[in-house]
């Protein structure tokens, strides 16, 4: 029985190497193969978080990652949309990354990948394959934000105008009205009609800004219209 001991023993070894063995054919027969999906994940994630703030950040970053992304072979698009609730959907106001291989992958402004279940508005929006459409629309919206502050700045500055127009009118009234005109009440009325030009300028000013803000939105929505939605 002695003589059978380093023979039980080195059978035990060529068990347990020949296990070991095949684990790892195994472990190569059932790996995952490489797609644009994981290569997709593997670029940004070396890439890491984009740190982009805001709408328009976001949306020039993710024309970035596309180009990135396209170099590799990697087909993917843009799509602006809202993560956080649907809100005003024709005014989006997120950007990130749909890798469009496969069942697709969305990822969120950290490079991350977004799961459908993790997260279901990354999968609604609308998707942008054409750079210059997107540009053109990325444009129109800062020129709309542009606008839109104007037209709030304006909007203050006609009311400060007609409000001290009315003062001016209520003091002219007060002073000399029923009254024979004189030099004094001549240059007051002077001033009255000044200040009403004036008013009427930046009155002018905010209905030309109000029509094209109108025409920046219809060329928008157009753009919206016509583009695909998730």
């Amino acid at each position: 029985m002695a003589k059978i001991i380093p023979l039980v023993a080195a059978v035990v070894v060529v068990v347990a190497v020949l296990i070991t063995f095949g684990d790892a054919i195994t472990g190569q027969l059932t790996a995952r193969p490489e797609t644009n999906l994981t290569k997709a994940a593997d670029i940004m994630e070396q890439l890491g978080p984009s740190g982009a703030s805001g709408f328009f950040d976001e949306s020039y970053s993710c024309l970035a990652d596309k180009a990135l992304l396209g170099m590799s072979g990697i087909s993917s698009a843009v799509v602006l949309g809202n993560t956080v609730s649907l809100g005003n959907f024709s005014q989006p106001d997120h950007a990130w990354i749909m890798v469009t291989e496969e069942e697709g992958m969305a990822f969120g402004n950290n490079r991350r990948p977004v799961s459908r279940q993790q997260n279901p508005l990354y999968y609604q929006g609308f998707s942008f394959h054409d750079d210059s459409r997107l540009v053109e629309y990325i444009r129109l919206r800062e020129r709309y934000s542009t606008i839109s502050e104007r037209i709030a700045f304006r909007e203050s500055e006609f009311a400060d105008c007609t409000s001290e127009l009315q003062e001016m009118i209520e003091k002219f009234n007060t002073e000399y009205g029923g009254k024979k005109i004189s030099e004094q009440s001549a240059s007051a009325h002077a001033d009255v009609h000044e200040k009403m030009g004036e008013c009427g300028a930046i009155h002018a000013v905010v209905e030309s800004d109000r029509a094209e803000l109108s025409y920046i939105e219809n060329s928008m929505n157009n753009i919206l219209s016509s583009t695909q939605m998730l």
